[in-house]
């Protein structure tokens, strides 16, 4: 007797339901969709490692100051010290309270000195808007009042950090001790220096990129912003570490792009900067050439770059003119950043500043009662 193997299956292997072969999509189309299956995992898994690591980062290094409301965000407070007058540190565009890490405990011996970060930077709360000079100047003021620092404040600007500390010069002046400007921007800057404009364009156009693939955490994994941290600073290795946290935020690009857009319409005015009446001033002026080891690019010659350097010598010294009580200073060897070049200088102009208030204070009578 035969049998008749019954069939499993009433279609062969590879067939569809009318007998004809199955078509399992052309080569190409098969490679796109693997592509966009790929694609797919490597966004998700850059998402997942910048999250995962900023986490870490969170536990690793704590704000070593406080955090105090301000308004409607937190921003970031850090001070050592005793003795008045308080100094102010007031970072550049970039730059939040670490990048006076290495000066800060100098300072410290002599007097109150405080650090802090502005809103989307270091450790304090994002915000919508860049904020403009004046609600920069508002917010610090706030921050020091209700961190309990009691002035007079000695202010210390660096670079766009200068415009924000005589704005609250001219706001807050019964609370200002003194201003030191660590190579300042001033505020018709960026209209007298347009045949550089290029180099700024060429910046906020990688920034721009930077803040699309942050998300992704690509510029934290090919450490595209840890150079931002001198290699000659005198720091310890967790200041290090905790300064790299924050320059590898998924806000950070974006906070620094946007301010950098605040900052071209704050230095883009027709009207001089306005004077400090005799508050006392100090000057520090780069003694390098801002420009001399840019190449000429697009739009920019090498006469554009000479021009540049001599108009940004003479900003400083109109800077200078702003008090009948100041000093100009131009500092040897020192490029844009004078407190990582010559922080020395710097905390001489701090000291000096603090003696001569210190001199000048009236001295308090006393009653002997008995």
């Amino acid at each position: 007797m035969t049998t008749t193997a019954i069939p499993t299956s009433i279609h062969p292997p590879g067939d569809d339901t009318d007998g004809r072969p199955r078509r399992r999509g052309s080569r190409p189309l098969r490679i796109a969709r693997g592509a966009v299956f790929l694609a797919v995992v490597v966004v998700l898994a850059g998402f997942i490692y910048q999250h995962a690591a900023s986490a870490v980062d969170d536990i690793n290094h704590p704000p070593p100051g406080e955090l105090i409301e301000v308004g409607d965000h937190r921003l970031h407070l850090f001070c050592q010290g005793s003795g008045s007058p308080t100094v102010v540190l007031e970072s550049g565009l970039g730059g939040f309270s670490q990048d006076w890490s290495h000066l800060q405990p100098d300072v410290a011996t002599t007097t109150r000195v405080c650090a802090y970060d502005r809103a989307g930077y270091g450790w304090s709360d994002g915000v919508d808007e860049p904020k403009t000079s004046i609600e920069t100047a508002d917010d610090l003021h706030t921050l020091l009042v209700d961190g309990g620092e009691t002035g007079p404040f000695l202010l210390v600007g660096h670079s766009l950090g200068g415009l924000h500390a005589r704005t609250f010069a001219l706001r807050y002046p019964d609370d200002v001790a003194a201003v030191i400007l660590v190579d300042s921007s001033h505020e018709q800057q960026t209209t007298r220096l347009a045949m550089v404009a290029p180099l700024d364009d060429a910046q906020l156009t990688g920034l721009t990129l930077c803040h699309r693939l942050a998300p992704l955490g690509l510029p934290r994994l090919l450490g595209v912003n840890d150079g931002a941290v001198p290699s000659t600073l005198p720091i310890s290795a967790d200041t290090r570490a905790a300064w790299v946290s924050r320059l590898n935020q998924t806000r950070f690009c974006a906070t620094v792009r946007d301010e950098l857009v605040a900052a071209r319409a704050e230095t883009s005015r027709v009207t001089p900067p306005a004077g400090l009446g005799d508050v006392p001033l100090t000057v520090l002026a780069s003694g390098r050439d801002p420009f001399a080891e840019q190449e000429p690019v697009d739009g920019v010659t090498e006469g554009d770059l000479d021009d540049a350097a001599r108009i940004a010598a003479e900003l400083q010294v109109e800077l200078a003119e702003l008090s009948t009580r100041s000093t100009h200073r131009v500092v040897a060897e020192a490029g844009h950043y004078i407190h990582w070049d010559q922080p020395a200088d710097v905390v001489d102009a701090i000291d000096d500043a603090i003696s001569s208030w210190r001199e000048a204070r009236p001295v308090e009578s006393t009653t002997d009662d008995d």
